[in-house]
């Protein structure tokens, strides 16, 4: 089962000789589709369609029903049609036997009764399905590898700020320590064992039928957090002893590292304890540190432990055997820098700033995902029900790319205008700044050249092409009045949907997701922002820095004279909301056209 995926793969890696599969396994042709039946396989969505099967035969396990296409079906709409959400939920109905071992029975999918369309449509509509969820998974797996890039971003600016400090300019000296390098030079380095209270000492064993009631336990699985930080509200309980109380109470601050893993990756994971409410004890897979708050801040101290620098040499100490473990006396060794207790709360103050940032970020990555996922689900939906027109693909519809730049722009344009010109705030300003995200942030190439100019970043010129195009085409008419130019719908306003949605399909959730926050915003907002951008990835493809203080000055002195009418003020709150929204630029992003 293994071998089948949830989007259609089949590894047909495994080759076995006919006689020893000719029992036991399920047998499969080529064009046949599969489904898994067992739960919770049928309903993740395990199938695919069986081609360049091996002599054009296959086999696999009993776990799965065999489904072969009828000469008025075509196989690929077939199997696009068990990876419906009105197939999946009737099949979930319809499962048999106990909790963890239902399936589906094959009456239940011969009986399925489906809308009846023409073998030709069902072609075209497995063929649209097949770009368009291709188009929706690439953009799953770019937003995935993003969400990884956050998480190697954050992790790189921790050990920066708990190994260098906050101050780029502090004098630095070499440590002593090869694998920790230099430290700002009014810094010390100790051992661990000269800052914790008492030694490190290990935990208490408990068996199964001890878990359920009575004092809250500390175990393994609870120092796997993000935060780094046990959460006493997420604890198991179990039954102790007023004796094992005394010797293993756990209080706020205390210290646990994973002293034995199965895998080597996990051990000498470190966590420091959050808030304790009530008696806690902890587990004999952790070994407790109190750490000497007099000399260091626990959740400084549990950053630093986790960050890659300390982690790969304290896996380097550990040893594996049946599991990797650490010894004690090598833990008490590791060193650790040892700054004033008052730049030690700057730094995390500093961290808690730029971690809501990337969570803010994180959360709105994963919203992205959730929505792509149930487009993609309700895209296959409607299709394969014929709810949605899949006509055939015209020459123009296969290579939208031949479309010239100025055609493109005014269906760009146009988009924009159709969305937003009945908002009191849409004009031309902020019609241009839109247009300069699109490219920028969405990713649309419309070959802009945009100027550092006093409304920059413009582009004068293709912003004119395009209204020239607009009129032309007859589907908007820019009217200048007192207040601004104002965009009119014209005989054939709308029609520049077809090409919108043919062009830029992989662009269009970004797209989107401008014209939604910029919608209510005033001109000069949208221009703060625009500017902002612009800047930043400038900046970012130079190599210099992108705090926010760098940025508003390069705005401020390095750009027209009119941008400092806007209050620095502005200008930072702009990056800020920017940060929350995830609207910024990353080093994929294409670079500054001369």
């Amino acid at each position: 089962m293994e071998r089948i995926g949830e989007n259609g793969e089949l590894d047909l890696s495994l080759v076995r000789p006919a006689k020893e599969i000719s029992q036991g396994y399920t047998a499969m042709l080529d064009g046949d589709v599969v489904v898994a039946k067992i739960t919770p396989c049928f309903e993740n969505g395990k199938g695919a369609l069986c081609k360049d099967l091996q002599g054009g035969v296959g086999f696999g396990t009993t776990e799965l029903i065999v489904l072969r296409a009828k000469q008025k079906t075509a196989p690929r709409f077939l199997y696009w049609l068990t990876r419906s959400h009105e197939f999946r939920k009737w099949g979930e109905a319809e499962m048999i036997g106990s909790a963890g071992q239902k399936r589906v029975t094959e009456g239940f999918v011969s009986n399925f009764r489906s809308t009846e369309l023409s073998p030709s449509l069902q072609r075209r509509i497995a063929a649209y399905l097949d770009e368009q969820t291709a188009k929706i998974d690439r953009l799953m797996v770019m937003r995935r590898r993003q969400m990884e890039l956050l998480k190697e971003q954050r992790a790189a600016l921790i050990q920066q700020a708990v190994t260098r400090g906050l101050n780029p300019a502090a004098p630095m000296r070499d440590s002593g320590i090869p694998w920790l390098g230099e430290v700002p030079a009014h810094w010390e380095v100790k051992r661990l064992r000269f800052i914790i209270e008492n030694g490190l000492v290990n935990g208490l064993f408990k068996k199964n039928d001890q878990f359920g009631s009575g004092a809250k336990l500390v175990n393994v699985f609870d120092i796997y957090r993000d935060d780094f930080i046990v959460d006493i509200e997420n604890l198991e309980r179990v039954e102790v002893s007023k004796a094992e109380k005394n010797s293993f109470s756990v209080e706020q601050g205390d210290l646990f590292f994973v002293r034995s893993s199965l895998k080597a990756e996990g051990i000498a994971r470190a966590a420091c304890m959050g808030f304790v409410t009530e008696s806690t004890v902890y587990e004999c897979h952790l070994v407790k540190a109190r750490p000497k708050k007099s000399k260091i801040n626990p959740i400084f101290l549990s950053l630093f432990l986790n960050i890659n620098l300390v982690r790969s040499r304290l896996i380097s100490l550990s040893k594996t055997t049946t599991m990797t473990t650490i010894e004690q006396m090598k833990l008490a060794d590791i060193e650790v820098p040892i700054l004033p207790l008052n730049e030690q709360k700057s730094i995390l103050d500093f961290i808690v700033s730029e971690n809501s940032k990337f969570e803010a970020l994180h959360a709105s990555y994963t919203r992205q995902l959730t929505l792509l996922a149930e487009y993609r689900t309700a895209l296959i939906h409607e299709c394969v029900t014929g709810k949605r027109l899949v006509t055939q693909r015209t020459e123009v519809e296969a290579s939208p790319t031949k479309a010239n730049v100025h055609f493109l722009r005014a269906v760009l344009c146009s988009e924009i205008v159709h969305r937003l010109h009945e908002e009191p705030t849409f004009g031309r300003v902020k019609l241009e700044k839109i247009l300069f995200l699109s490219e920028a942030y969405a990713g649309i190439d419309l070959e802009g050249h945009y100027q550092r100019a006093a409304a920059g970043p413009f582009d004068n010129r293709a912003l004119r092409s395009a209204e020239s195009q607009i009129q032309k085409q007859k589907w908007y008419q820019p009217v200048k009045g007192e207040k601004g130019t104002r965009y009119i719908p014209m005989a054939k306003a709308g029609e520049h949907r077809k090409y919108f949605s043919r062009y830029w399909p992989e662009q269009q959730p970004k797209f989107d997701r401008i014209v939604d926050l910029l919608r209510k915003e005033k001109t000069e907002f949208c221009e703060i922002v625009a500017t902002l951008f612009s800047a930043w990835k400038d900046r970012l493809h130079s190599g210099q820095p992108c705090d926010d203080a760098a940025l508003a000055d390069e705005v401020l002195t390095n750009w027209h004279p009119s941008k400092q009418r806007i209050p620095r003020e502005h200008w930072l709150n702009a990056l800020e909301w920017m940060r929350k929204q995830g609207l910024t630029p990353t080093i994929a992003t294409s670079p500054p056209k001369e």
